[in-house]
Order: C-alpha cells, then structure tokens, then sequence
C-alpha cells in the first residue's frame, strides 16, 4: 500500500458514496421544490374559486413569483447539491454502513495514515467483501420516492381541480369596473341601470310555444269503425290566437280548426277523431298534427300517423288464399314487406319534421350538424328506394303469373318519387316533406293495388285452375332452360354495353380530331356513318337487350346521324355541337343500359332463390320418402340445384346486384360453403340406397336453405321476426279498447258491419289477454266471450262496464304511457323551461290527480 491510496475496488465504494450523497441531495431537494411549487398553484387556484382573491393583476404577479422560484431554485440546488464535499472517512462509514461483512475494516484501513504491517492483510480482507455489490444509502432513496410519488399525486389532484372546477373563471369572467368613474358618481357608458320594468319586458320579449298530442301520442293501426280520442295541448308565452289540428290523406290535407282557450296562454283540447266520417279505405295512411298561433309565430307538433288496416278476417283471407300454405304465403310476405317499408317512410317523414323543426327553432345550429343529420336522413332515404327496388324484383318474380301490370307500375312510380325526395334531402331540405309524402301516398297505393290482385287471383284459383306455364309448375328438369336464358341474356347485356362503350370511345376520338383539324371535318364522316350503322347491331345480335332500351338507343343513332350530316358539310361548329349531342346521347344509352342490367340482374337473383326454394323442397320430400324417388331424379335435382347455386354465385360477385344485397350472403357464397354444398349434392347424386338418399337429401336441403335464408336476410326490406301485418299484444289491447268504445257508441244491430266489429275486437282481446297473467286477465276473456258472441244481444249497459274494467287493466298491468312512440326525444331539463309553462303544466298534472 502506498500512501493512502487503497486497491482499485475499495477507491471505487469510497467515490459512489461520495457521487451518490450529492445525486441524493440533488433529488431530495428537487422534490421540496416541487412540493412547493404544487402546493402554491393549489392555494392559489382555492383562492380564486372561493374568491377570496379575484385581482387579476395580483394573481399574475403570484404566477410570476412562482415561476421566478422555479428559476433561481434550480441553479441553488445545483451548487447546493454537487458543491458539497464529503471526505474519505465519511464514505467509509457509509460503505461499512451497507455491508456488514466489513466489520470496520475500511474504516480502518482510511485512518491508517502509514505503512502497518496489517493494512495489508486488511485491505486483503476488505476487498475480498467488496466483491459483491450492496446499495448504497437504501433508507434515504425509499424516503425521496416517497416524497416523488405524493408530488405525483399532488399534481395529478392539482390538474383535475383546474380541469374541472376551472377557478380561473371567477378572474377572467369578473367585470372589469372602472375605478375612478365610480368614484365620481359617473354611470358606466357600458353597464347601464335597468329597473325591474324593463328587465320583465326584455322576458315578455322571448317568445315560445309548445303544442303536443299527449294522447294517443303514438302511431296507431285501426279499422275504419274505430274512434280514436286525442288530447291537444298548447302553451305559449303570448296570448294563443288559435289552435287547429291537420289530416293529410295522399296530399290532400284539411284544417280542422278548435275553439279558442279559456285560457290566453294554455290550453287543453280532447276531441275525437271518428275514422268512418274521414272517407278513408283499408290500408289509406293519414298524417296528422296540431298547431297553434300566438301573435305572429306559428307553432307545431310531433306528426303522427293513423293506418287503416282491415279486419283479421280479411287479412287471413290472404294469408290462406291461392295455394295452401305454400304460394299463398308469398302475397301474405308481399304485403308484409310493402307494409315494412311504409312504417320506414313514416319514420323518415317524422324524423324529417323534426330536422326543420330544429333548422326553425335553433338558427345557431351549427353546419357540421346539420350536414351530419342531413346526411343521416338522405341515406335512410335511400335505403327505403333501395328496398322498393328489391321489392319490385321479387314481385316481378314470385306474382309472373298474376295481373300485377297495375302493382308493378305503380311501385316504379312511388321508386321515382323516392330519388325525388333523396334529391329534395341533398340539395333543398325544406321541399323534401311533399316529395316524402308523396312517396308515402304512392306506397300505399301499391299495397292497396296488391291486396286487390290477391283477391282477384283468389277468386280465379277458385273457379278455374291456374294456367300451367309459371315457374313453380315447372319440373326441376325444365328449370334449366330457366338458368339458360338467364345466363344468356347477362351475355347480350354484358356485348351490348361493350359495343356502345367502343361507341363512346370512337366518338371521343372523333371529337378530339374536330377540334385539332377544323378544316378537315369531312374527312371523318365515314367514320362516324360507321358508328352509326354500329348501333343497327345492337338492334340485330341483341333484341332483348333493345327491347328495353329502344328509345335511348333510336335517339343516340339519330344524334350521329345529325353529326354525321355536319362533318359532311365540312361545318367544324356545328359538328363539334353535334358530336357533343351524340356523346351525351350515347352515355345517356349507357347509363340506362346499366341501370336496365341492374334491375335485370336483381330480378334474376330473386328468379335462382325461387329455384333455390323450389329445389330444397323436392329434396326435402325425397328425404320424408326417398322410396318414391328414383335414382335418376336425385341425380336431377342435384345437378340442377349446383347450377342454380353456382350462378346466384357468379350473379352476386360479378355483377351490381352483388353491391344490394348485404355481407351474409357474401358470406354464405363463399369458396368453402359454395364447396361443402356442392359435397352435399355429390353425395346425393352418388347415393346407392333409398337410406343413403333421404339422408343425402335432407343434407342437402338444409344446405339450400342456409343460402336461401342468408339471401332473406340481407335483402334490406327484410323484414327480421316481425310480423308487420299483425299487432303485438299491447296494440292488441289498445285496439279493443277503441273498438269498444265504438260500439258503446252505436245503438246495436245485427247487421254484417255490427257482428265484424264483435269478432274483430274479440279476437283483438284473445290475441292480447292471455299474455298476462293472473285472474283478472283470465276472467276478463271469459266475460268478453259471453258479452261479444255473436249469438248475444247487444247490451250497452254490459258493454260500458267491460270497457271500463278493461281500460282499468290496461292502466293496472301496462301504465298509462304505454302507447308512446318509440322515437328518438329531446332530453329536457325541466328547469330549463320558462316558468309560465312549468307552472301551467303543473296545474295540468294536479287537476289530473284530482280527477
């Protein structure tokens, strides 16, 4: 040992204790300051939202001092920190401190100041102890992370209590009052006295108004004997001029004015809305709300609508007309899903009202909101003329051998109405209800025109057989010649388009050449007779594509004709003006001719899932008795069913009518399930005995029926597991109640009309009492039976008594806001109403718990 200068490993322990002394100062001292810091920004933030301190000028001076501390606080401990000496000794003590196995040998060895003849042997041991590192100074770290973890917290409180408490607005928000005009007796030019007079008139000046149905307050489905009570009720904050309710029925609409209100600035109206004296007839929609006027504004309610449906007994009629359980179901589902896209429109045209409703109330609103509820509204829009033409395809399909000229018709009309109202939605809102009712008129008239071809096809199937030439007469052999013509005719539409856009490209080129060589435009006429002549082929190789397409295609051939005329006259301004004509003619042809392949395409898909569910229903009779079928008809129906599956395939995935349909039929036209069908109805075809066939069979109609059911299912006017052509039980009830109060309004019979409305309302009440439970519900069937029979006279006093236990039920068992529509509301804070109405309302409610 030389000196005091001791072996490598011990010099090196010795420095860490003195480097790790000063790093330890640095920290502990750096979290006092930050202690501080957090603590000060809190003391000053509970000062300025208590408002003990609201002196901007103070309150920046502060921020300042604190920031300042911040400054010269980091340079202090610095120099306070890595300044500070610690001698050798001292981190011997330390070092001892951390390691036990020294035993004082460091210590020892620093206070030798001469050679020994031990510190060599020490210093040995010591290093040998010092191989192995410990920590230093662990009890003094633990305490700094403690006190950097309670900074943590303190700040993350500190935020949160600024972030929501924002005390700094009692400083900001504070007026600013001039000092020295308050000590002159000036009045602030800014800040003028108003008395309590003018204050009073400034809220006289804020008009509102609030006109609601509270009863029924919802959308009904009644029979054209009911009577249906409202309850209108009217509030403004000036006096009420008048108060009205409007019917609109197609788009004729009538104001039914009320009388004035006892009171200026409330008013409650109950009259009755009697459905036989509106000359409406099964299945007529009417749009109906109320309004008021107070001075000079106008005010308006929700709207709601009133449907017109038949009796059961002629809605069974159709449902188990022509066909059995098979093909009369199809006009049943028809009707189901025309009805479905009519209760989608309602909800558009509310939601529609409502949408101007707030464009009127809220001129603030901002445009992003708007645009995002404008958009909303066009894309349910078209989703419902989306739905109409999936319907019109399946009409097309399933009713080919009824008289459905009229249906078809008018369904094309009320799809034109619909681009209409999307059109009204995207560029003028405000026009968009008379398109949108329009099209719910021209709804209406398709499901009305529908249920008359039902019945006429009804009355035919009774009295002669159908004609044997309809799809589903067709044995599953014949059914090829119908995958045939399908395939064939995607061919000539798919030639067609190909040749009218070469058509288009020619006409572009020839264009182009006009306008670089104005001096030789005769020199490109034979060019353009060519083209001309090019659209007799169309005529020629593809007559069924022309067929639909006839009269674009004639107008686009006499546009060149014309720009042919003047490249001949060597005229460059009239040819240009003619070969744009031609172009737009022929882009015109194009886009019809696409619009025609789309329809097609979505027409023939319905066609293969009408093949589909033809072919998994002879598969499933051969399943319940595959004795009867023979060896060749398996090996029929198979392959005609893997032919029907590979192009409903090749159908959605290569054509538009892919993008209508949504993603489970994707999913279920996959490779993979494509593959296992097809597995399936090899097993079929290759099935030995009538055991292995039936379960072949069933196998394989199941697999056909999957498809069938994904194709269901992402069609958009789907229509899930409700039956739109039957009420649930709540409707049920309410209906019965309705048609009761009618009939207490009648002085009896016997006559057809009397003794339809006793079965309807007793079936109403069969189809809803059995849902609850308990005696009362039970008990009430039974007298209802007894009082409704037909084979009962009618007793008024009976009935008036069985309508007021029924009314008493359904306030018991469902409450009395049941029947409220099921709509998107406003929330609103009571508290945020003028006090007038608040107080008026509460009136209302008192004078209805006193009744």
């Amino acid at each position: 040992m030389n000196g005091t200068t001791l072996d490598p490993v011990i010099e090196s322990r010795l420095k860490n204790a003195q480097w790790g002394f000063r790093w330890l100062r640095f920290w502990r001292l750096l979290s006092w300051l930050a202690l501080a810091e957090i603590a000060g920004l809190f003391l000053l933030g509970v000062a300025m939202w208590r408002g003990w301190w609201v002196d901007l000028q103070g309150i920046l001076v502060a921020v300042a001092l604190l920031a300042l501390l911040v400054v010269l606080g980091l340079p202090a401990i610095v120099v306070a920190s890595l300044g500070i000496h610690r001698d050798r000794q001292w981190a011997a003590d330390q070092v001892e401190k951390a390691d036990d196995s020294l035993l004082d040998r460091l210590t020892t060895l620093v206070h030798l100041k001469e050679e020994s003849v031990y510190a060599a042997r020490i210093e040995r041991q010591a290093t040998r102890s010092l191989l192995w590192e410990f920590p230093l100074f662990s009890t003094q770290k633990k305490h700094i992370r403690q006190s950097w973890w309670l900074a943590t917290l303190l700040l993350v409180g500190v935020f949160l209590f600024y972030f929501k408490l924002a005390p700094y607005r009692n400083v900001l928000e504070k007026p600013v009052v001039d000092t020295q005009a308050v000590n002159a007796g000036l009045q602030l030019p800014d800040e003028p006295i108003v008395d309590a007079e003018e204050i009073q008139q400034k809220r006289e000046d804020a008009r509102w108004g609030e006109v609601r149905i509270t009863e029924p307050g919802r959308d009904l489905k009644v029979t054209k004997v009911d009577v249906v009570p409202l309850q209108i009720e009217a509030a403004t904050s000036h006096p009420l001029n008048a108060v009205h309710w409007v019917t609109t029925s197609g788009e004729a609409s009538q104001e039914r004015s009320l009388p004035p209100p006892d009171e200026p600035r409330y008013a409650v109206y109950q009259p009755y809305l009697y459905v036989d004296e509106l000359r409406l007839e099964d299945w007529d929609v009417m749009t109906y709300y109320a309004g008021a006027r107070a001075g000079e504004s106008d005010y308006r309610s929700e709207i709601y609508f009133l449907e017109i449906r038949p009796f059961r007994e002629e809605i069974e009629k159709i449902k188990s007309g022509k066909g059995g359980e098979g093909e009369a179901n199809k006009g049943y589902d028809l009707m189901g899903k025309i009805s479905a896209i009519i209760d989608r429109q309602k909800r558009v045209l509310r939601a529609t009202h409502g949408f101007l409703g707030r464009l009127a109330a809220e001129p603030r609103l901002t445009e992003s909101l708007k645009k995002q509820d404008q958009q909303k509204l066009i894309e349910t829009e078209e989703e419902i003329d989306e739905a109409v033409g999936h319907l019109y395809a399946e009409m097309a399909v399933e009713m080919e051998n009824m008289a459905i000229a009229e249906v078809l018709d008018q369904l094309a009309l009320a799809d034109e109405v619909l681009d209409q109202a999307v059109a009204a939605l995207r560029n003028d809102p405000k026009t968009a209800p008379h398109f949108e009712q329009k099209a719910l008129a021209e709804l209406v008239a398709t499901r009305k025109a529908l249920q008359r071809t039902l019945n006429e096809s009804q009355g035919q199937s009774n009295s002669e057989p159908p004609p044997p030439n309809g799809m589903e007469d067709l044995p599953v052999a014949q059914l090829e010649d119908k995958l045939e013509e399908m395939a064939e005719y995607r061919d000539e539409e798919k030639a067609a388009r190909e040749l009218v856009d070469a058509l288009i490209e020619e006409q572009q080129e020839i264009a182009t050449q006009i306008d670089q060589n104005p001096s030789q435009c005769s020199g490109l006429a034979p060019g353009q007779g060519q083209s001309a002549g090019a659209l007799d082929r169309l005529r020629n190789e593809h007559p069924k594509v022309y067929e639909n397409v006839e009269p674009q295609a004639e107008a686009a051939e006499r546009a060149l004709d014309e720009a042919n005329k003047a490249l001949q006259n060597n005229n460059a301004a009239a040819a240009a003006e003619a070969q744009a004509e031609a172009l737009a003619e022929l882009e015109r042809l194009r886009e019809d001719l696409s619009g025609g392949a789309a329809a097609r395409q979505l027409a023939d898909a319905y066609r293969l899932k009408k093949m589909l569910d033809e072919e998994a229903r002879e598969m499933k009779e051969m399943a319940a008795d595959p004795e009867k079928a023979s060896q060749e008809a398996a090996e029929r129906n198979a392959e005609a069913a893997r032919e029907t599956t590979r192009q409903l395939k090749e159908l959605i995935e290569e054509s538009r009518a892919g993008e209508k349909f949504g993603p489970k039929l994707d999913d279920a036209l996959s490779d993979d399930r494509q593959a296992e069908r097809e597995r399936q109805l090899e097993n079929l075809k290759e099935a030995a005995n009538p055991e292995q066939r039936g379960q072949a069979a069933e196998r394989a109609a199941q697999g056909l029926e999957e498809l069938a059911q994904a194709f269901d299912e992402s069609a958009p006017h789907s229509m899930g597991d409700k039956d739109p052509l039957r009420p649930d039980q709540r409707e049920s009830l309410a209906a019965a109640i309705r048609q009761l109060q009618a009939m207490t309004g009648q002085q009896g019979g016997q006559n057809a009309q009397s003794l339809a409305l006793r079965r309807e309302t007793l079936e109403n009440l069969r189809d809803s009492l059995p849902q609850f439970r308990g005696e009362d519900a039970k008990t009430l069937l039974e007298e209802s039976e007894e009082a409704l029979a037909e084979n009962t006279a009618f007793d008024m006093e009976r009935l008036r008594q069985l309508l007021e236990r029924l009314e008493r039920f359904r306030h018991e068992m469902i409450g009395i806001d049941f029947e409220r529509p099921d709509v998107d509301l406003a929330h609103i804070n009571p508290s945020d109403l003028p006090a007038e109405y608040r107080e008026r309302i509460q009136n209302y409610f008192r004078r209805l718990s006193e009744n």
